[in-house]
């Protein structure tokens, strides 16, 4: 994964001040930014991005934060974002992420028993 221009300047300055401040980063760099502190082992920043991207979280980017935080081992962020695939199932179903399901992945998601499909 190629890190932009932006995250190394962004990595030191979190550093310097031991916060993170990535109020509207796009998800592709505020993926950068948590592989970069995965990669360098800066726990606490992986953990800033882990809130930060729960707090995010849209039902149209619900399925990709998914595979992210079970590829980093971000289990809070995992649950949230599960969570909101089954109670906004159906905006959830009108996003690009969910047409780019696998066939397994489809099927585990339909086998769910508490999905809100309330308007269907």
């Amino acid at each position: 994964m190629m890190l932009c221009r932006q995250i190394p300047e962004e990595l030191m300055n979190n550093v310097i001040r031991g916060s993170l401040v990535m109020m509207g980063l796009p998800y592709d760099e505020t993926k950068n930014v948590l592989f970069a502190s995965d990669l360098l082992q800066m726990k606490k920043l992986k953990a800033q991005c882990e809130e930060y991207i729960v707090e995010s979280l849209l039902p149209s980017n619900c399925i990709g934060w998914i595979k992210v935080a079970d590829i980093y081992g971000l289990d809070n962020l995992l649950a949230e974002a599960k969570r909101m695939m089954k109670q906004k199932a159906p905006e959830v179903v009108k996003g690009d992420e969910f047409k780019e399901l696998g066939l397994s992945e489809l099927l585990d998601y339909i086998r769910e028993d508490d999905i809100d499909i309330s308007t269907e």
